[in-house]
């Protein structure tokens, strides 16, 4: 199987095995008409919960000459694996946290239009897949904490804190291993090893040299300890 959020407790079965395979970074998004191109932590989550309602009450939206100054923000969210730890929730943990405003969509390619559409808007995103849904839209890629998404090596070094966590499962019941899952598995990690830049991935390998904790083949902390999405409850 495979996982683009770590698993949850009711995923958690008996004989079964996580093996996290890489990171992405996950970006901020805005429409490319946005003066903003930075925006701290603390600010980010206030944005999406709702405390700030327009531009004008970011603090690092500073231009009171912008044309955005006075307009309402738009947050454009896709809430999807809510029964487990899906990767908006290290932006913030709960649902009920976000905004009575935001925009629900349903698909990546729908964030992205949304956003391109509405100058107002803001979302989050992984850069490679910002890069396959080009055709819906050329959004704008915010720094967070003046560190840029594309710049994998503030990610490696957990100094960028919005990630999502890529996996595969493997079997293991009754002691008995599928062989072919088990080549598979091989097939893709290597694969993605080699090709880990392609995607704005960071791998297995490089995390581990990096510090990053993993219980047997999952991950489950950062470098200085702290535990990832998935394992923090």
């Amino acid at each position: 199987g495979t996982y683009c959020c770590p698993p949850g407790n009711s995923d958690r079965l008996p004989g079964l095995e996580f093996h996290t395979i890489a990171i992405s970074p996950l970006a901020l998004t805005t429409n490319a008409s946005n003066s903003i191109s930075n925006v701290s932590t603390s600010n980010a989550r206030k944005i999406f919960q709702g405390q700030y309602v327009t531009w004008s009450d970011v603090p690092e939206h500073q231009s009171e000459l912008d044309k955005l100054a006075g307009k309402k923000i738009q947050p454009v969210v896709r809430l999807h694996c809510k029964k487990r730890p899906g990767h908006w929730r290290a932006l913030l943990d709960n649902q009920d946290d976000f905004s009575p405003r935001i925009q629900p969509v349903s698909t990546i390619s729908d964030m992205i239009k949304q956003v391109s559409d509405h100058e107002n808007a803001i979302g989050f995103e992984t850069p490679f897949m910002l890069k396959v849904h080009r055709d819906k839209g050329d959004l704008k890629i915010l720094s967070i904490d003046g560190n840029h998404p594309d710049d994998l090596d503030k990610l490696i070094k957990a100094e960028y804190p919005l990630y999502r966590t890529y996996s595969l499962t493997t079997w293991t019941g009754d002691n008995n291993k599928n062989e072919k899952a088990e080549k598979l598995l091989s097939a893709i990690s290597e694969y993605v090893e080699e090709n880990a830049a392609r995607y704005s991935f960071i791998s297995a390998s490089q995390l581990r040299s990096s510090g990053w904790k993993f219980k047997k083949e999952e991950l489950i902390g950062e470098p200085d300890g702290t535990p990832v999405i998935g394992q923090r409850n």
